[in-house]
């Protein structure tokens, strides 16, 4: 059963792949051009989810593109700039920029 639960997991994948990243419309009828639209989707998805594994917290491991476009990608902010330090004014409460502050260290523990 465990076997069988583990495999399933798969299909979420490719059900993410194809509905949030938009690889189930090709834009062009052009064999090359459209290899080429998939080949770009296949890496945006892969950069998504490295992005969630090495960079997010755990509990948000498992949220998929629509999730996190919501809640990491589309954040309005702004740049201030004060006494020559530069600021990211985010337009939500202290909680999400703590998470954003975390995120921001493991990116630059990645280098």
């Amino acid at each position: 059963m465990r076997h069988h639960l583990a495999r399933g997991g798969v299909e979420n994948y490719i059900e993410e792949f194809t509905n949030g990243f938009g690889a189930r419309h090709l834009p062009s009828q052009k064999f090359l051009a459209d290899r080429t639209w998939l080949t770009l989707v296949m890496l945006a998805y892969i950069l998504v989810r490295a992005f969630t594994v090495l960079v997010l917290p755990t509990r948000d491991h498992a949220l998929q593109i629509k999730a996190l476009r919501l809640y990491w990608f589309c954040v309005a902010a702004r740049i201030l700039r004060s006494g020559r330090r530069n600021r990211l004014a985010l337009a939500r409460g202290p909680d999400v920029a703590d998470l954003f502050t975390s995120a921001q260290s493991s990116v630059h523990a990645l280098r």
